[in-house]
């Protein structure tokens, strides 16, 4: 099977973020909220356009630190459903967009 052209591939961003919680948050209770506030927040439609995608072996518990894939012209959208999370399983918390980049490396490298 044939690589797609340059001009033809979805052009992504990587969003680092923080979770700030009362207590430490899994990785599963953050997709589970992520999700939630990105379906209610966004609907079917525009998060399939996004297409967000939680890059797990990126995720650091002991920093609470993730990145996120996310198609370039919908990175306002998903940063907002982000914003707007409030609890993770039951956990009062928000997120924190730390940085954006073209680049997994540009958002792995510590700051």
């Amino acid at each position: 099977m044939k690589n797609l052209q340059p001009a033809m591939r979805e052009n992504t961003r990587y969003l680092k973020f923080r979770i700030h919680s009362e207590e430490k948050v899994e990785l599963s209770g953050f997709v589970d909220s992520f999700w939630d506030s990105a379906v209610d927040f966004l609907g079917s439609r525009t998060l399939s356009k996004a297409s967000p995608w939680i890059i797990a072996n990126k995720f650091d518990e002991e920093k609470q630190e993730g990145v996120i894939r996310v198609n370039r012209e919908e990175i306002d959208a998903v940063r907002a459903a982000l914003t707007l999370i409030q609890s993770f399983k039951g956990r009062n918390g928000f997120v924190e967009v730390v940085k954006i980049s073209g680049a997994v490396r540009g958002v792995s490298e510590s700051e």
